[in-house]
């Protein structure tokens, strides 16, 4: 199949998942020439391949906008990928945060009598990701400004949070699974492998991402919300030396240093018991100290997502990012509600004037998508400004 596909999720072809207990909408593959249901997207190209399908740019034909679309193809040798999709599916369809990116709909279609394909589609970030400026970052020898850093973290903490309140632990966090808005603001990503924190393990069907897994996966131990915490860490120990953290060319060497805590000896000092002058000299040691808390080997020495928003280093961040901002609550409560009326406006006149030229049709789907984007960047300052004037009890 070329990316020329079109996709057609009509809602009234909904069934019930026996497994999750979900509602996921069923779609047929049209030809170019299909009569729009209520919801129609043309593919436009491959964006890559993940470890249990195939991630796609789709558009909707009715309202323009850009959606991921995750493809995969499953097969009775291949049922375990069923698993990781429909567990995306559930956690996604519960959650609702702008730090974390949101489900559209799903759909299955059925290409024989033992191959069905699960296609998830879910907002399209199109700032890319972490991984793809650390690569670009790394290959010009150019470091990230600290503030940068911090602002980034603590938007990640607040996404865990979150996920802590609906008890989700993520178990994938890594570069490219942050996503970057267009504000330099980020959103979470990727919950093929997440679980539900109350329910039993599931160790045999973990298969995270091997340099960023906690050393209790590893070692099949019970986890909790910190293996989320040494991921973060481990994450940006990297964002900050522009270098992997844990080396290996097998899963099982890269565990072995995990395990050892042989961190590259790249980012450490000649004695190995601090990081080197390229680091020290670029990045204050209050956010090294936490960085090197937050990969503690013992879960219990490691903070959670509110001791970091506790630390000093970042509730300054979050406080000096509202200034820069110019932050006001009550404008931005406001701001809000002129900005629903806007778009339901320019919608309503999308709906009643279908006769208006394409370039009209385009100019004003172009403002609404830019309304939105305004509207969710306000929804994460509230968020911030509430979380930098608390203090948090240490609770796990």
């Amino acid at each position: 199949m070329g990316c020329s596909e079109t996709i057609c999720c009509s809602v009234e072809e909904k069934f019930i998942s026996p497994h999750l207990n979900i509602i996921i909408i069923e779609s047929d593959i049209e030809e170019e020439n299909l009569k729009l249901s209520s919801q129609t997207y043309q593919k436009i190209k491959s964006l890559g391949k993940g470890s249990y399908g195939q991630v796609f740019l789709v558009k909707s034909i009715q309202t323009q906008k850009e959606y991921a679309l995750k493809e995969t193809i499953i097969t009775k040798k291949k049922e375990v990928f069923l698993y990781f999709t429909m567990n995306e599916i559930n956690i996604l369809s519960k959650l609702n945060n702008p730090f974390i990116i949101s489900l559209k709909c799903a759909f299955k279609t059925q290409l024989d009598n033992d191959i069905e394909k699960l296609g998830i589609i879910m907002e399209y970030v199109d700032n890319g990701d972490l991984n793809k400026l650390l690569i670009d970052y790394k290959y010009d020898e150019i470091y990230f400004e600290e503030k940068r850093i911090l602002n980034w973290l603590f938007q990640v903490c607040l996404a865990l949070i979150y996920l802590q309140k609906n008890d989700v632990i993520h178990r994938d966090i890594k570069p490219s699974n942050i996503f970057l808005m267009a504000d330099d603001t980020i959103k979470l990503g990727d919950f093929g492998i997440s679980k539900k924190a109350s329910l039993s393990s599931d160790i045999t069907f973990f298969i995270g991402t091997p340099r960023y897994t906690s050393p209790e996966i590893i070692n099949k131990k019970d986890f909790s919300f910190k293996t989320d915490i040494w991921s973060l860490g481990v994450t940006f120990l990297e964002l900050i030396s522009l270098r992997a953290t844990f080396l290996g060319y097998e899963t099982e060497e890269i565990y072995e240093n995990i395990l050892k805590r042989n961190i590259n000896s790249n980012i450490l000092n000649k004695e190995k018991n601090g990081f080197n002058n390229y680091i020290t000299k670029r990045y204050s040691k209050n956010l090294l100290d936490l960085v090197k808390e937050m990969i503690s080997m013992n879960p219990d020495d490691r903070p959670n997502a509110k001791d970091i928003l506790n630390k000093d280093i970042i509730k300054e961040r979050m406080e000096s990012y509202l200034k820069e901002n110019n932050f006001n609550e009550n404008e931005a409560i406001n701001n809000i509600d002129v900005i629903k009326k806007e778009i339901k406006e320019k919608e309503s006149f999308l709906k009643n004037n279908l006769n208006i030229t394409q370039a009209e049709r385009i100019k004003n789907i172009k403002i609404i998508r830019k309304l939105k984007s305004k509207k969710e960047f306000l929804k994460k300052m509230i968020i911030i400004d509430n979380y930098s004037k608390n203090n948090f009890k240490t609770i796990e």
